[in-house]
């Protein structure tokens, strides 16, 4: 796939400071730019901290960990969707627990990714898909 000029704002709610630095280092790697361009990685180790980062600033994407000290599992999920935000959210976490998974699905979640099975490739193209169908299904929104 040719470079592209996505260049997404990624806002990344984890309080495991490795986890998120795995993260990071994953977005960062030369071949991710040529499916999504240059990312942009803010960082937020509480979800009151990445609540109050999606009020102030804009971003193209959450990625958000299901087990923070301040709220764990769907609770985490919810308490964002209570936001009615007008980004895409995807699930990281390392509990492995396909109704989990699918409940987070059909609660608004775009994709659900365990945190073991992170790499570079996986990240970049959850990110790509995950942006293009928010907008495509913002788009349908407003022509209905």
């Amino acid at each position: 796939m040719s470079r592209t000029e996505l260049q997404p704002d990624v806002l990344l709610v984890e309080d495991n400071p490795g986890d998120a630095r795995l993260v990071e280092h994953h977005l960062n790697e030369s071949h991710v730019a040529d499916l999504v361009g240059d990312v942009t990685l803010h960082h937020e180790e509480t979800l009151s901290d990445g609540l109050s980062a999606l009020e102030e600033t804009s971003h193209d994407i959450l990625f958000l960990d299901l087990g923070l000290p301040e709220s764990t599992g769907l609770a985490t999920l919810e308490r964002v969707l209570e936001g009615d935000l007008r980004l895409p959210i995807v699930v990281l976490t390392g509990l492995d627990d396909r109704e989990t998974a699918v409940t987070a699905i059909q609660r608004g979640a775009q994709d659900y990714l365990l945190k073991d099975d992170l790499d570079a490739d996986v990240l970049a193209r959850t990110l790509r898909y995950a942006v293009e169908r928010y907008q495509q299904e913002a788009e349908l929104r407003r022509q209905n």
